[in-house]
């Protein structure tokens, strides 16, 4: 994404120099949704306005236009005819030279005093005039603030370009943010929803600085100016979602903050480099209406993945069984797919908007290439690694990577990656990208990790079962996993008691409460479990057998040699 851009963008077709284009957004306490103005220079011309079909990051469309209504028009003081041509396109009719005022409403549920707005689902762009500079503003209730990853300035907030501002979402309202500085660098951590009163804000900023330092050591430095992370709480133990966006990013974070709301945490903030600066050369500038089509996603989220795990770990903010846990658990869900025999990593990404019946996704086609690419990144760092008797590295392609895309440069070619990878590692690493990322099938997981002094092997183990499956999601409840047929339930069906102990009542207790229930559900025993499926309550009794299941280790082999634990221990080296 060009940045450099920061004065009004000449429209040689028009011979004129334009002013900034103007947003202004409107807020109350309770109201139905947002209404934004829009003050778009203009010299007479016919004026087209579009809604994004899709936001960056998260490749599926969206139908943002359903939520836009009530677009009016002023045109140098006079009500100017607005024409819907399609579903993301408006046009203000030509006439007196001067400023267009564009109005509309966005609908989005009723305002609260915590408030986040992302650019893509909001703001409407002026075709052709992607590269102008913007402003924002805001009018608020007394009280209330906005903050964003946006240059302030005359208490608003600049961007150089549309694509910086849509990128740049807003919490507003009155709300709680903690802050720190990085090598100069202000972050803010805005929380925006959620009980924040449930969660350890001490804790949260501990592990956001640490990700800091971890990721900008290994990078040389911040990309940005300033950084927001915009959170909202879940009410649960572990885990989380987010958003990437250029210089901040918006978080669900499990309120018990364990090594997975982390792992997101790292994840979002390597995104700052990979895929907000390196990137695909359609991720920027966008086409905002349809899906983009790159075979990188593979790299751009899954090494991401691969990375935010691996440098928690270098950096020592978790040990060396968290990492080996990643392995497992990443090789267990990539197997788990019996697409990915039919679908490469390439494909994967390629082909992510003909998913959903054409809707797209943020997963991929037929293979997830978050997990896949995990795995992809892991086996080409132990190949470099390897090949350069740990001279060189995956890092090393990143940074190539980097170097190639960054400061605004244009994003990276297809062929880009392959070019690095031999580059750094040597011609036979062509030959390796075309039969892990282009082709489908098994990923060497075992046999490189064996070049390491791991050994992945699979042992089994006894196990309590009680002839169904069952997990908790994010609102508490705690639900069969998959059919059972034997048992007659159903997928879905939500347990409410295990002989007499009740589900729980508070969603961060839930895990608690399924530990409670696990402990009864042993081998030779019966328990009597109450569940529903819709409206209808339901009792069974169920007797417990002793079963045994496959478990997937990683394991250190004390008979490595020490080159070999050597190259193992390059993976812990900090750098920078």
């Amino acid at each position: 994404m060009k940045v450099l851009l920061t004065t009004g963008f000449l429209l040689s077709s028009l011979g004129m120099a334009y002013a900034d284009i103007a947003y202004t957004i409107t807020m109350e306490e309770g109201g139905n949704g947002i209404q934004v103005e829009m003050v778009i220079p203009s010299k007479g011309e016919a004026v087209q306005l579009q809604i994004p079909n899709w936001a960056p990051g998260s490749y599926r469309l969206a139908e943002n236009y359903k939520r836009i209504a009530d677009v009016t028009a002023v045109r140098a003081g006079r009500s100017a005819e607005v024409v819907k041509k399609d579903n993301n396109t408006w046009e203000v009719s030509g006439g007196t030279q001067g400023d267009v005022r564009l109005r509309y409403k966005v609908a989005s549920g009723p305002v609260t005093t915590r408030t986040h707005i992302t650019g893509p689902a909001n703001y409407l762009y002026v075709k052709d005039r992607l590269k102008e500079a913007c402003t924002l503003n805001f009018k608020l209730p007394n009280e209330w603030r906005a903050t964003c990853g946006l240059e302030e300035k005359n208490k608003g907030f600049v961007a150089p370009d549309y694509d910086t501002l849509a990128d740049n979402p807003v919490t507003v309202g009155v709300f709680e943010s903690d802050y720190y500085t990085y090598n100069g660098v202000k972050h803010e951590i805005a929380y925006y929803g959620g009980d924040v009163s449930t969660v350890d804000r001490k804790v949260v900023l501990e592990y956001c600085q640490k990700v800091t330092d971890a990721e900008s050591r290994f990078w040389g430095g911040l990309p940005f100016k300033k950084y927001v992370w915009h959170f909202t709480i879940l009410p649960s133990a572990d885990g989380g979602w987010g958003l990437e966006h250029l210089s901040s990013t918006t978080m669900g974070i499990a309120r018990g903050v364990g090594q997975g709301t982390v792992s997101v945490m790292a994840h979002e903030y390597f995104h700052a480099w990979n895929v907000k600066r390196i990137r695909s050369s359609v991720l920027g500038p966008f086409n905002y209406l349809e899906l983009p089509k790159t075979g990188a996603l593979w790299l751009l989220e899954g090494v991401t993945d691969y990375y935010a795990d691996m440098l928690l770990y270098r950096y020592g903010i978790f040990d060396e069984a968290y990492f080996l846990r990643n392995i497992v658990s990443n090789t267990r869900t990539t197997r788990a797919n019996a697409e990915r025999m039919n679908v490469s990593p390439y494909d994967s990404s390629y082909r992510v908007g003909e998913a959903a019946n054409g809707q797209g996704n943020s997963s991929g086609f037929g293979v997830n290439y978050y997990n896949t690419g995990w795995l992809v990144g892991l086996v080409l760092d132990i190949e470099i690694r390897t090949k350069t008797s740990g001279k060189k590295s995956l890092d090393d392609v990143m940074y190539a990577l980097y170097e190639q895309c960054k400061n605004g440069k244009a994003g990276f070619q297809e062929g880009d990656i392959r070019k690095h990878l031999i580059a750094v590692g040597g011609p036979d690493m062509g030959q390796v990208y075309d039969e892990w990322v282009l082709k489908p099938g098994e990923l060497p997981v075992e046999s490189q990790l064996m070049k390491f002094g791991y050994e992945m092997k699979t042992t089994q183990e006894p196990y309590d079962d009680p002839g169904f499956q069952f997990f908790p999601g994010r609102t508490g409840t705690v639900t069969v996993s998959r059919d059972a047929d034997e048992l007659g339930l159903k997928r879905g069906d939500e347990i409410l008691s295990v002989n007499g102990v009740a589900k729980a009542s508070d969603p961060a207790e839930a895990r608690n409460v399924m530990t409670s229930w696990q402990e009864l559900m042993k081998a030779g025993a019966t328990v009597e479990v109450e569940f529903q499926r819709g409206e209808e309550k339901f009792t069974k009794s169920i007797t417990v057998k002793q079963a045994h299941r496959d478990v997937l280790t990683v394991e250190p082999l004390a008979s490595s040699s020490s080159d070999v634990k050597n190259l193992r221990k390059s993976w812990s080296i900090p750098t920078g």
